[in-house]
């Protein structure tokens, strides 16, 4: 059942590099040239570098001896 729940998180967590990314594009569609705009994507492009690196640290470090 651990395992499961590890798969879920790594999915949800999937989730939301896939849902702020999307935000980011679609900001930027709305606001083209907006400086507010380019502030909160680019704190939101950081946070999901972030989460996508975790992602694969997790992704190499995930055997039984890891």
């Amino acid at each position: 059942m651990k395992e499961l729940a590890d798969l879920r998180d790594e999915v949800g967590r999937m989730d939301g590099v896939e849902h702020a990314l999307s935000d980011c594009r679609e900001l930027l569609g709305l606001f083209p040239g907006d400086p507010s705009v380019d502030v909160e994507v680019d704190a939101n492009l950081e946070r999901a570098a972030a989460a996508i690196e975790e992602l694969e640290m997790a992704a190499n470090f995930d055997g039984e001896y890891d």
